[in-house]
C-alpha cells in the first residue's frame, strides 16, 4: 500500500543505485556452479542478501517483469512485513491500531518516496532489524508465556536474514543488546540480585546463536567469491579510502545534523509522529526499545563515519543510516504495549514532552522533517537527488575532474581536498522543491 501511495503522489523515476553491479549476480553464481569455477570472482562484492535479491529478480524477469518493477515489488512487500508481524502476534484490535501508526509514521519519512522504487536494499535490512529486535524484546520480557512460537519464528528468521545485508549489522546489533543487558544486570547487582547475570547471559545467547549462524553463511559466501573468509573487496576499499579521525568527526556530526538528510531531519517526523500517536492511543513505549535504538543508531553512525562516503553515493539523505533508523522506528512501534497489558515491560515516562520549550523544539524539528519528506514526494526524484548530491559548486568541480581523468581515482582521490570539499559542502546543502517537468 505504501509503495502505491508513493507512486501516486509523485513521479516515480527508478534510482538504480548499485543494481548495475549486483543485479546479475544470480546468473554469475549459477554460471560458476555449473562450470565449477572457484573462486567465483565474477560475483560483485555485495553481501549475500544481494545475491538473494538477484535470484528473486531473475525469477520475476521470467514472468515478464522488468528489474525496476521487480525491485518495487520486493521492497514494498518487505515494508509490509511489520504489519504481518502484528497481525500474527497481537490481538486484532491492537494489530490494527499499531499497523495504522506504522503506516502513518513511514509516510512521514522519505522511505516510500525515495527507497522503494530503487536498487538500494537498506529498507529491507531496516525492516528485518526492527522485527528481530521487537521479537527479542517480547521473548525476553515474558519467556515462559504461551503462544511464543510464532514470535520465535520471526526472531530466528529475521536474525538470519538481516546479517546477510551487511556484515556490520551483526556487530552493531550484538553491541546494542549487550550494553542493554549489562546495564540492566548491573542495576540488579546493586540490589544484590546476582541471578540477573545468569538471566542476562541467557537472553544474550539467543541473538548470539542466531547471528552466529548467519555469520557462518557469510563466511562461506566470502570463501566462494574470494577464497578467503574475509570480505576482502570491502576491506580493501576501507583501507584505501578511510578518512582521517578529524574528517570522521565531521562525518559523524553530519550524520545527525546535516540539513541535507541527516538522521534528525530525515527521521524525526516519523519518530515524533509515531510517539505522539502511540501516546494518544494509550500505548506504552518500552524503555529497553529506546535504549537499544539509541545505541544502535550511535554505533552505526560511528561505524559509517569511518567510511569514505558516510551518506552513500546515490542517496537522498543518509542512505547508510536507513537500516538502523528504520529498524529502531519499527521496533518502537511493534514493541509498544497497551496500558493494561504491559506486564513485564519497562516503560519510559513521557512527561517531559509536556514542557513548553520541549514542545516548541519538537514542533520545529517535526516541521523541518516534514518539509524534507514532502519535497521528496512532490519533486522530480532524480533531479532532487542530483541536486542534493552534486548540486554544489565544489561537487560539480569534483565530477568534472572525475570525468576528465580516468586515473584520478587511483591517485588517492577519495582522500583529496577535491572530494572532501564536495562532501563538506554537500553536508551543508539545504534541498528545495524541484517541480516535475510535465511535458
Amino acid at each position: 500500500m505504501t509503495g502505491i501511495l508513493a507512486l501516486l503522489t509523485q513521479p516515480g523515476h527508478f534510482i538504480a543505485t548499485d543494481l548495475g553491479a549486483w543485479g546479475l549476480d544470480w546468473s554469475r553464481f549459477k554460471s560458476c556452479v555449473n562450470d565449477q569455477v572457484y573462486p567465483c570472482t565474477e560475483l560483485s562484492f555485495f553481501p549475500l542478501a544481494y545475491l538473494m535479491n538477484s535470484g528473486v529478480l531473475f525469477f520475476l524477469r521470467t514472468l515478464g517483469l522488468k528489474s525496476h518493477h521487480g525491485m518495487l515489488i520486493i521492497n514494498s512487500l518487505m515494508l509490509t512485513l511489520p504489519i504481518i508481524y502484528l497481525l500474527t502476534t497481537r490481538p486484532l484490535r491492537q494489530a490494527r491500531v499499531l499497523s495504522l501508526i506504522y503506516v502513518l509514521a513511514i509516510l512521514l519519512t522519505c522511505t516510500t518516496s525515495m527507497y522503494l522504487y530503487t536498487g538500494a536494499l537498506e529498507v529491507q535490512a531496516g525492516v528485518l532489524i526492527g522485527i528481530f529486535l521487537a521479537a527479542w524484546l517480547e521473548i525476553s520480557a515474558q519467556p515462559l508465556r504461551k503462544g511464543k512460537a510464532i514470535t520465535l519464528f520471526y526472531f530466528v528468521t529475521c536474525g538470519l536474514l538481516l546479517a546477510f545485508y551487511k556484515d556490520t549489522n551483526t556487530v552493531v546489533l550484538l553491541a546494542s543488546l549487550s550494553v542493554v543487558i549489562l546495564l540492566r544486570a548491573g542495576a540488579r547487582l546493586v540490589q544484590a540480585d546476582r541471578s540477573s547475570l545468569v538471566l542476562g547471559a541467557v537472553k544474550l545467547m539467543l541473538p548470539v546463536g542466531v547471528l552466529t549462524l548467519a555469520a557462518l553463511a557469510n563466511l562461506a559466501y566470502n570463501m566462494f567469491r574470494y577464497d578467503s573468509y574475509l570480505p576482502t573487496a570491502y576491506l580493501n576499499i576501507a583501507a584505501s579510502y578511510a578518512p582521517s579521525l578529524r574528517k570522521s568527526a565531521e562525518f559523524f556530526a553530519a550524520t545527525f545534523l546535516s540539513p541535507n538528510g541527516g538522521t534528525i531531519i530525515f527521521w524525526m517526523g516519523g519518530f515524533t509522529g509515531a510517539v505522539w500517536l502511540l501516546i494518544r492511543s494509550q500505548f506504552l513505549i518500552a524503555s529497553d526499545a529506546i535504549l537499544i535504538g539509541v545505541i544502535l543508531i550511535l554505533a552505526s553512525a560511528i561505524g559509517f563515519s569511518l567510511w569514505w562516503n558516510p551518506f552513500g553515493w546515490d542517496a537522498w539523505g543518509d542512505r547508510l543510516m536507513v537500516p538502523a533508523a528504520l529498524g529502531t522506528l519499527i521496533m518502537l512501534i511493534l514493541s509498544a504495549k497497551p496500558h493494561d497489558t504491559a506486564l513485564g515491560f519497562r516503560t519510559i515516562s513521557v512527561q517531559f514532552i509536556h514542557g513548553f520549550p520541549v514542545k516548541i523544539t519538537l514542533l520545529v524539528i517535526f516541521s523541518l522533517s516534514l518539509y524534507f519528506s514532502l519535497i521528496s514526494y512532490y519533486s522530480d526524484r532524480r533531479a532532487l537527488m542530483n541536486q542534493a548530491m552534486f548540486g554544489t559548486t565544489n561537487c560539480q568541480n569534483m565530477m568534472k575532474l572525475l570525468r576528465s581523468d580516468s586515473q584520478v581515482v587511483r591517485q588517492g582521490f577519495w582522500r583529496s581536498e577535491h572530494y572532501y570539499n564536495c562532501a563538506s559542502e554537500r553536508f551543508l546543502h539545504f534541498p528545495t522543491l524541484i517541480r516535475p517537468n510535465k511535458t
